[in-house]
């Protein structure tokens, strides 16, 4: 398991560190701090070999989990929280989206920038949770002015669903992909306010959902 820290000037001292733990004893594993501002998110490539850790002033670091967590590098290009990262199915690549609204790719070898984006275009994913990409581009389509994707999932890459969750609380489910700008989509009111958290369980058969305002945690059955 992954931690990353965060928090005010009366915890400026571990704010920007992350803490890797042992899931079955919670001992700590490695312990590490390269920035100095809260960490947005973290995870793991799918064959476990690289750890990435966003931050609020938009960088990604890359750490080789089989070499002690080496800093690989810092992937530069957002200049907002990093709120989403996705890697390839081989590893090789991650998207990423912050809250600048941009979509940026970059090699997990050397951290590196891909400028050319058409050549990611058929590249296979090993996770849905970037809200801005090609496959997923109509879930942003609303009839209520102001409402916004907050959350995205979708249970495995080759779910024929995605779901997602707003600023207006309420969390849908598109058609995968979602390209169409006619796609339907099953719309449910799951919070007084904005949705924080959506996640669907290692089967697929639940769905989770946090509330910001109304601190709730829902549990969905998905049939």
């Amino acid at each position: 398991l992954c931690v990353g820290l965060g928090g005010d000037a009366s915890t400026a001292g571990k704010s920007g560190a992350y803490v890797v733990i042992d899931e079955e004893d919670l001992t700590v594993v490695h312990e590490a701090r390269d920035s100095a501002v809260p960490i947005s998110l973290v995870r793991f490539s799918p064959e476990g070999e690289t750890l990435a850790v966003g931050t609020d002033d938009g960088s990604i670091y890359l750490y080789a989990v089989m070499d002690e967590y080496e800093l690989i590098g810092r992937c530069v290009r957002h200049k907002d929280p990093v709120r989403s990262v996705d890697f390839s199915v081989d590893g090789e690549w991650l998207r990423s989206n912050s809250d600048g609204n941009d979509l940026c790719f970059f090699n997990s070898d050397d951290a590196s920038y891909q400028s050319n984006l058409a050549s990611m275009r058929d590249v296979r994913w090993a996770s849905v949770t970037c809200k801005y990409t090609w496959h997923t581009q109509n879930v942003h389509r609303t009839a209520y002015a102001g409402e916004a994707v907050r959350n995205l999932h979708a249970p495995a890459p080759s779910s024929k669903f995605v779901g997602v969750g707003t600023n207006y609380g309420y969390i849908s489910l598109f058609p995968l992909p979602t390209q169409h700008p006619e796609a339907r989509s099953r719309r449910t009111l799951a919070h007084c306010g904005e949705v924080a958290g959506f996640n669907f369980s290692f089967d697929g058969k639940r769905l989770i959902t946090c509330g910001t305002r109304d601190r709730c945690i829902v549990q969905w059955d998905v049939k």
